[in-house]
């Protein structure tokens, strides 16, 4: 490769040559060493075009119907056609293997035979996070731009809907939209919608190589995470408990985050797995390991999240105290941002919940 990029890119190879036909029991393996170069691709497989649909954000799908210009020769066995799998392999036969399989190569199912490029569970769509001002189309202090492709879909909170990448400046940090930002916010997550799957034919006949490109597929259990579902509820007083409906996810395994008006974001010490209709209970409360990075305070009984990040920037800092000194010195009251303890009245309390977060540098943590 010419640069090792943060994303992944594989490259699949078939080969023709008519007078070699060995079984799979002889097949060697031996790694290429060269320069990765893209190709445009003469058929176009797939493009992710959603960050939050399968198959649409391109995460176990399945393409049957691919066919070679020439006759491809594997385990003995002349094939025209194969399967491609967004998981980073194909296939041969002709039954295709199930989307959700992420390791091709020692799998039961029963199609011919795998080539794995790569064999792991694969997302088409990669996340960072940013600072967005209202009615502005420019996205700052991006974290990563892995994955970030002018032209492609852009999702997240205070992004319009079918909002697309204009353009990028890595040096300054920037991604510029297509559209301006509906709300301002710190550090948030945004999901874009990056990968592609193309392939192509080159060379002269007896001599020809079919190519099947993979790029900018990223594997799940990569941070920053995807948002899959959200979901807001009251948390009971006396019981510390509230019940949040999850309807959009899917099965599977996932990190929990909670977010609070005026507190520090939080999440699950692990992924956790998550059966679509059932339910699944989680007490950060329990014990400080239930939180990752042990990112909770002892209160009584109960561990708690961290109150004081009144901006939402994801740090407890002199310009959250700064909030509440001047919500304090104006008598503010009411159901506000500024009033930490939830007195619903913003004074010297308030100010000594952030005073001393800030003094211990409390800020998020995150897998």
């Amino acid at each position: 490769m010419k640069k090792l990029f943060s994303f992944l890119s594989i490259v699949l190879f078939l080969s023709f040559n008519l007078n070699l036909s060995p079984q799979v029991a002889s097949y060697t393996f031996s790694s290429h060493q060269g320069i990765y170069t893209e190709i445009a691709g003469d058929t176009v497989v797939a493009f992710s075009t959603s960050t939050i649909t399968n198959p649409m954000n391109l995460d176990d799908v399945t393409y049957p119907s691919n066919r070679i210009p020439f006759s491809f020769r594997f385990n003995g066995v002349a094939y025209t056609n194969f399967a491609i799998n967004t998981n980073g392999f194909i296939t041969f036969g002709t039954t295709p293997p199930v989307a959700a399989n992420y390791g091709p190569i020692s799998a039961t199912e029963v199609y011919d035979g795998a080539v794995s490029g790569f064999g792991i569970n694969l997302i088409g769509i990669f996340g960072t996070t940013a600072n967005r001002v209202a009615g502005s189309a420019v996205l700052s202090n991006v974290a990563s731009f892995a994955g970030v492709v002018a032209g492609r879909l852009i999702t997240g909170t205070g992004i319009a809907t079918s909002t697309s990448i204009v353009s990028f400046n890595s040096g300054a940090g920037t991604i510029t939209m297509s559209v301006g930002a509906t709300s301002t916010g710190n550090n948030e997550i945004i999901q874009i919608a990056a990968a592609s799957i193309v392939r192509a034919t080159q060379g002269l006949t007896g001599n020809r190589i079919h190519t099947i490109q993979f790029k900018n597929f990223r594997r799940n259990s990569t941070a920053p995470f995807v948002i899959v579902d959200s979901a807001k509820a009251v948390i009971d007083s006396v019981t510390f408990m509230g019940e949040f409906f999850f309807n959009s996810a899917s099965s599977g395994t996932y990190y929990i985050v909670v977010k609070h008006r005026n507190s520090l974001e939080t999440w699950s010490n692990s992924g956790l797995v998550f059966t679509a209709g059932g339910e699944m209970d989680y007490d950060f409360t329990a014990a400080v390991s239930q939180a990752y990075g042990n990112n909770m305070i002892l209160k009584g009984s109960k561990y708690c999240i961290y109150s004081g990040d009144i901006n939402q920037d994801g740090t407890i800092d002199g310009s959250d105290l700064s909030l509440v000194d001047n919500a304090s010195n104006n008598f503010l009251s009411g159901y506000v941002r500024e009033d930490c303890n939830g007195d619903m009245f913003v004074d010297g309390s308030d100010a000594s919940i952030a005073d001393n977060n800030a003094s211990n540098f409390i800020s998020i943590a995150r897998p």
